[in-house]
């Protein structure tokens, strides 16, 4: 079979796309790779711009309850899709309840807390197009057996049911949509789309193509831009979307139709979600109104059975919805932005990491105590920590100490923290990301060697290598603070060299030997001491905006090149084509 992969962010992968055919009574689980191959149900995926179709001759076929017709049977294996919303539940025809899974004091059922849109006097909205911001937690799901929606639903012309948004399972945060044509309870959807990053800003967006298809598209938040990184569509055969409080179906049921909401069916630490969602920015494109334009508003909105004691609480504020489920947030202060701490590893000794952060009393009601405790978990053998942590509201002070053993093997280690109110035995997660990495081999004279026109990073943009002075001020990389620092041109010695090694196709030239580049692969972060040691696979690191680029291409070039010796002051390392370099070593006595 001729499979065609998947673009992530320059990774190619095989992608994996689940749909839900209908059937008389019964429904069929197809699974199959993406392909270029004829699709099911004339569906198409696409990842980053590449599109690929579904090969209905290797799909596996399993085969599925539908009770009543409405919804799919939890003996399908996988999770339910999000359903849609009743205004009226009725119990016959609710969504499965996955039970077996969850132990004191998690939670196995099924509830909504969220918002809806409503228009006003009642005049129904038509949209071409809604969309939502939502902050993604700064953790994964405490457990691979957490399950729940975090979703922005609203029904088309053609009475489906259309939703993204992203879902916990399998312990990680996955673009999630969903539609369920002719209101016939058979849903089309997919789970973990595209696994998504820890405490990060994504745009979630539906459109309809005016062809009857929905368009769903996720958007990353990047230093305020926006970059596309999922797109697909599903036909539905709706011209547009009916914006308004309810949706009556041809089977006599009504439902919450334009809503934001999390769907929550399985806990495992505590009885509901262990983190705070945010629905921002919801925005709608204007198709038609009824009579006067579409003016309307969001509304406090649940539906269900919570657990016993949920501390839930919906805040709407014009077109944003704060759903609180924690009773307090743990939020990290140092190191700022990812919390992502390098760490320089000492040869032979022990190496210690430090983390410190806040906890915040949000609750309104009832709160828990000020007793907090902190564990770590993830832990490598041999490694340790040490925590403190203040006492007083409205906020509480930790700080974490982690030690490293002597021999420990460098790269990335994502380490979660657990508070936890010690009275109500309420709690909430954080996670932090250790990067232990070994100092470059040799030390003292000279600098980095890097070709004739190759450009240094400085406070007032890049500049060619060879314009450069003694004395000026270029940019540097700070690996234990993760910060960019300026640091002094101390030297900037010339002279002629052969072999270099070219780099994706000369994207950074250097000297073949005794050039450190900071690098990451599967299995080290660190120093690569010898360029033409690099390989396809290895990732070099760009600190200007904190990414990886993948390597394609190691080239040896061997005629004689200018190449020129950057010393710096301070951490003595410096950013050249925007990749980070550290000083060149010295030559053996």
């Amino acid at each position: 079979m001729s499979r065609r992969g998947l673009t992530l962010g320059g990774i190619v992968g095989l992608g994996v796309a689940v749909f839900l055919v209908s059937g008389s009574g019964a429904g069929g689980l197809i699974t199959g790779v993406v392909d270029q191959g004829p699709s099911i149900d004339g569906q198409h995926s696409s990842v980053g711009g590449v599109t690929g179709l579904m090969d209905s001759s290797t799909a596996k076929v399993q085969t599925c309850s539908i009770p009543g017709g409405l919804v799919l049977s939890s003996s399908c294996g996988g999770p339910p899709p999000p359903a849609p919303r009743q205004v009226s539940p009725n119990p016959g025809l609710a969504p499965p309840i996955l039970g077996g899974s969850s132990s004191p004091p998690g939670f196995s059922g099924h509830y909504y807390e969220g918002s809806v849109w409503s228009s006003e006097d009642n005049d129904p909205a038509e949209f071409s197009g809604v969309s939502v911001v939502i902050q993604v937690p700064q953790s994964n799901p405490a457990s691979t057996n957490d399950f729940y929606y975090v979703i922005d639903s609203i029904w088309d012309s053609a009475s489906s049911y259309d939703q993204i948004g992203f879902d916990a399972y399998n312990g990680v945060w996955g673009v999630v949509w969903s539609v369920d044509p002719n209101c016939n309870g058979v849903y089309h959807y997919l789970n973990d789309a595209y696994t998504l990053t820890p405490n990060t800003l994504y745009k979630f967006v539906m459109a309809l193509d005016g062809q009857g298809s929905v368009d769903f598209t996720v958007y990353k938040d990047t230093f305020g831009s926006l970059n596309q990184v999922y797109s697909d569509s599903y036909y539905t055969g709706g011209m547009w979307f009916e914006g308004g409080s309810s949706w009556g179906c041809s089977n006599g049921n009504t439902y919450a139709d334009y809503t934001n909401y999390e769907e929550v069916y399985d806990t495992q630490a505590q009885s509901w979600p262990d983190f705070n969602f945010l629905f921002s920015q919801n925005s709608q494109v204007l198709q038609s109104c009824a009579i006067n334009g579409c003016p309307g508003s969001w509304s406090s909105w649940s539906s269900g059975s919570p657990p016993s004691g949920d501390p839930t609480e919906n805040f709407v504020s014009g077109n944003s919805t704060n759903i609180e489920n924690e009773w307090f947030n743990d939020t990290v202060t140092h190191p700022p932005g990812l919390w992502n701490l390098g760490v320089e590893m000492t040869p032979g000794e022990n190496t210690s990491g430090s983390f410190s952060g806040q906890v915040d009393f949000v609750c309104t009601n009832s709160c828990p105590s000020d007793s907090i405790s902190l564990t770590m978990s993830s832990l490598p053998s041999g490694w340790s920590y040490s925590y403190n942590v203040s006492s007083g509201k409205p906020d509480l002070y930790w700080e974490v100490e982690i030690t490293i053993p002597a021999g420990a093997n460098p790269g990335n280690y994502t380490l979660t923290g657990e508070a936890k109110d010690t009275t109500s035995g309420i709690l909430t997660f954080v996670q932090f990301i250790l990067r232990p990495f070994n100092p470059p081999s040799g030390g003292g004279g000279g600098g980095g060697c890097v070709a004739f026109g190759t450009l240094i990073s400085t406070p007032t943009g890049s500049h060619l290598i060879q314009s450069l002075r003694v004395g000026e001020t270029v940019v540097g990389f700070n690996l234990s603070s993760g910060k960019l620092v300026n640091l002094t041109l101390t030297g900037l010695n010339s002279t002629i060299s052969r072999p270099l090694v070219s780099i994706n196709n000369g994207s950074l030239i250097l000297t073949a030997t005794d050039q450190p580049v900071y690098v990451w692969n599967l299995t080290f972060e660190g120093w690569v001491l010898n360029p033409e040691n690099l390989t396809a696979g290895d990732y070099l690191f760009s600190p200007l905006n904190g990414t990886w680029t993948p390597i394609y291409s190691v080239q040896v070039l061997h005629h004689p090149t200018r190449v020129y010796d950057v010393v710096t002051s301070g951490v003595n390392d410096f950013i050249a084509n925007g990749f980070l370099l550290d000083k060149k070593t010295p030559p053996p006595d």
